[in-house]
């Protein structure tokens, strides 16, 4: 990607977005906004403690955000957040936080 155009997409997605995202799908929707689908990166995140015994453990459901930063133009992001699992405590976390299960 052009940095012209990642300094464009940074301007339209919250802050940081775009490091721990992957743009999946960007669709025009019938009412004439945009809908962009985001998938997070597998990598297990660097500030988890002993993340080499985290393996990833699948996906929490579809989240969508609307927005209405382009001149009052609906602006959907439809996110796809991932969660790892320790691999001897089953303990699952996510970019966000924790939970034990």
């Amino acid at each position: 990607m052009s940095l012209l155009k990642e300094k464009l997409l940074r301007l339209l997605f919250p802050a940081g977005m775009l490091d721990y995202f992957d743009i999946l799908e960007v669709i025009e929707l019938p009412s004439g906004g945009i809908e962009i689908s985001l998938e997070e990166y597998s990598s297990v995140p660097d500030d988890i403690e002993d993340r080499e015994n985290y393996i990833c453990h699948g996906f929490y459901d579809w989240q969508l955000i609307h927005d209405f930063p382009l001149r009052g133009d609906i602006f959907n992001l439809r996110i796809h957040r991932r969660r790892w699992i320790h691999k001897t405590s089953k303990q699952v976390v996510s970019r966000v936080g924790a939970e034990n299960n």
